[in-house]
């Protein structure tokens, strides 16, 4: 069984808020952190009770509200997150990837893109590159120019090894297209 956060590992101690406005950035990183990991929805900053826990930890920080975290801290979040991971894949030869094509319960399709890779330390790394909303229809020649312009976003497309996708013939057609048009190398194992 994995890891489970704890709430504690998300709460800096009190004392570390006294120290500047660096403890304030950890201070309000941490319980984004705890929201994000644990799956909740971002609107529980606006919970009386999510709001009455933090004054608990200290009366004299207040929480951004959910406009506040989702314009102002979740862009700087993820620009620094692709960044780093931009960084490990720089660093890494051989990518895998999986692909799902999917429609919401709203009728709207999504195509997501995991790469999957071993580390420099040899750990075994999966990372969502991207969950794209799909205007035109799932065919294969959309299919695959949404796949190249998600592998170059990250510039992984010469480290390509194995696609796995689902049975469906359009998702099929596209990687074989990607193959037969030697923009993904295959690498020897």
């Amino acid at each position: 069984m994995g890891h489970r956060n704890t709430l504690l590992e998300f709460f800096p101690p009190i004392g570390m808020l006294e120290r500047g406005k660096t403890r304030l950035t950890i201070f309000l990183r941490r319980p984004r952190g705890f929201i994000d990991k644990s799956l909740l929805p971002l609107s529980i900053v606006d919970d009386p009770n999510f709001v009455a826990f933090v004054k608990c930890i200290d009366a004299r920080k207040g929480f951004p509200c959910r406009n506040t975290i989702t314009y102002n801290y979740h862009p700087a979040l993820y620009e620094e997150a692709r960044l780093k991971l931009i960084h490990e894949l720089e660093r890494v030869d051989y990518v895998a990837l999986t692909t799902d094509c999917w429609t919401s319960l709203n009728n709207y399709s999504y195509l997501t893109v995991t790469a999957h890779y071993i580390n420099p330390k040899m750990k075994r790394v999966s990372r969502v590159l991207r969950t794209v909303h799909m205007e035109n229809n799932h065919t294969a020649d959309n299919l695959r120019n949404e796949l190249f312009s998600i592998v170059d976003r990250w510039g992984i497309r010469n480290k390509i090894v194995g696609v796995v996708t689902d049975n469906t013939a359009n998702i099929k057609k596209a990687v074989f297209i990607i193959r037969l048009s030697g923009r993904v190398q295959p690498h020897p194992y």
